[in-house]
């Protein structure tokens, strides 16, 4: 597994779900809200599942700068692939900055799913608790709840 997130501290809402992905995503980032179920849904299928099938959320890859997203992706994922998304109030973990960010400051997504400091406007998705230089570095990120607040 390429860029695996392993979260530093799972609270009492961390959630890890399974997702089945439709566009490429990179592990350490946000991903796109989760939207509808592949498959049947959340129910049993017959055994041996069809081809395609399964009850996994389904999110279109990475989110729109400032927005909504579904979680934290786990590790990367190929274009029609499953893997984790970790979301939560109070999780803390890695994720990959998308420009410099200083401790303390709340958080925001680009348009690639990195981590940038919230501007007006943006969804306040988080807050940094270490400081990055740059982008593509690893900074610790404790997460709000997954709908974040808009910032004024």
């Amino acid at each position: 597994m390429t860029n695996e997130c392993i979260p530093f501290f799972e609270a009492a809402y961390t959630q890890k779900l399974t997702a089945h992905f439709t566009a490429a995503v990179l592990g350490k980032r946000f991903c796109g809200p989760l939207t509808t179920y592949q498959g049947t849904g959340p129910a049993l299928s017959a055994d041996p599942l069809p081809a395609g099938d399964g009850g996994n959320l389904v999110t279109a890859g990475p989110p729109a700068a400032g927005g909504q997203i579904g979680g934290v992706v786990g590790w990367d994922v190929a274009s029609g692939g499953k893997g984790p998304v970790i979301r939560g109030a109070g999780t803390i973990l890695p994720m990959s900055s998308g420009a410099g960010i200083t401790s303390g400051a709340e958080v925001s997504t680009d348009n690639t799913g990195r981590v940038v400091t919230a501007a007006t406007g943006n969804r306040v998705l988080g807050k940094a608790h270490s400081t990055v230089a740059g982008a593509d570095l690893d900074v610790v990120i404790e997460l709000y709840a997954i709908g974040g607040t808009v910032s004024p």
